[in-house]
């Protein structure tokens, strides 16, 4: 089985082809986080900044809904 992992620069997922995080790796990377929302949060934080850098396009604040947005509070 394939991981939907992003590809870069387009940060596009290389198996559904949606927008990097796809809904089916968000689902993965929170059971990856074993509940925690500080290690999540920092792992997505590293690729914003990441996407920040490939994507200059893209605002940083599109570009934090799509990676941090979707974590809540």
């Amino acid at each position: 089985m394939f991981r939907h992992e992003p590809a870069r620069p387009s940060w596009c997922c290389r198996v559904c082809d949606e927008e990097w995080p796809c809904r089916r790796r968000r689902a993965s990377l929170r059971a990856e986080a074993q509940g925690s929302r500080i290690h999540l949060a920092l792992l997505m934080a590293g690729y914003y900044r990441q996407a920040m850098q490939d994507r200059p396009d893209l605002t940083p604040v599109v570009l934090y809904a799509r990676f941090l947005g979707w974590l809540g509070r």
